[in-house]
Order: C-alpha cells, then structure tokens, then sequence
C-alpha cells in the first residue's frame, strides 16, 4: 500500500482515520489487527484517556508489538506523556509509528537519548 502525505492529511475524522487504519492493518499480511484505541475529544493526562490506558495494558500482556498512529499529536497530548508513554514501550519492545512524522520509535535514539 503506498500512503502519501496528502493522503495521510484526508484523515480528517476519527471515523475515516479508524477505517483507514483497520483497511490498511488488514491488508498487510505481516500486521494482525488487534484492535483501534481512540480517545474521542478527551483530553488529559493518560490516566483519563481509558483509549490509551487500554492500548498500553495491551501492549504490557504481549497482546501488541507495533503501534500504528498518524501524528504524534494523536498519540499524546503533551510532551511528557509521549516521552514516557513511547520510553515504556520501548522497553518491552513496542514500537510505535507516527505516519505523519515518519518516525519508528524502535529507529528513532533522539526520543531515548538523555535530554
């Protein structure tokens, strides 16, 4: 599948980003999809996003190795959520993908350095 930019911009609901996400996981035969994690219009600290505290604890019981998301800003409202979010996956071996960054946290050492 090859996804663009411009492509990647149209994703403008959480409806089309979760049928883009599920279409584009189930086309690759190497993904198993496990499930979309969304936090609709909450905002917060990790503990009132029930999306990604359900996504993480996942993560944790080996249910997940990669995670697929469009943006950091989907990911994590503030730095320090990613930064700690992103750090404990990294741990067990969970990666994440920021379509839109094009970043792989399991090849990115700038988000693991010392700051």
């Amino acid at each position: 599948m090859n996804i663009t930019t411009e492509s990647i911009g149209q994703l403008g609901s959480l409806q089309n980003q979760t049928e883009y996400y599920q279409k584009k996981i189930e086309a690759n035969s190497e993904f198993e999809f496990c499930g979309i994690f969304s936090d609709a219009g909450i905002f917060g600290s990790k503990n009132h996003r029930p999306g990604l505290v359900a996504m993480m604890e996942k993560a944790k019981a080996g249910e997940v190795d990669l995670i697929i998301t469009k943006s950091i800003s989907r990911f994590a409202r503030n730095t320090l959520i990613l930064l700690e979010s992103v750090r404990e996956l990294k741990v067990i071996g969970v990666g994440v993908v920021f379509e839109e960054q094009g970043i792989n946290t399991l090849h990115a050492q700038i988000l693991f350095g010392h700051i």
